[in-house]
């Protein structure tokens, strides 16, 4: 996994306000979906990415999540796709 653009995703993600899932965010950074998020801390950052039936981090707690989180899923969607993810962060 590209670490560093695993860093840019998860600090655009938030920045933004823009959710994607863990697949979209493998798919960009060399990883699958399940190892994507592997030991990295449920917190307001990392919970931008979300699992794309639920459209929401997995395991999370309300509080663990960003609270614009889901207004910007209902208003935006989610992105769900690595090459619209890159498109995104373009």
């Amino acid at each position: 996994m590209d670490e560093a653009l695993m860093q840019r995703v998860l600090e655009q993600l938030q920045s933004r306000k823009r959710a994607a899932s863990y697949g979209a965010v493998a798919g960009t950074v060399g990883s699958t979906p399940q190892q994507v998020m592997g030991g990295r801390d449920k917190n307001h950052g990392h919970s931008w990415v979300v699992n794309t039936r639920t459209e929401r981090p997995t395991n999370y707690t309300p509080e663990q999540m960003d609270a614009d989180l889901l207004p910007s899923i209902a208003a935006h969607g989610v992105i769900r796709i690595p090459e619209d993810l890159q498109d995104w962060l373009s």
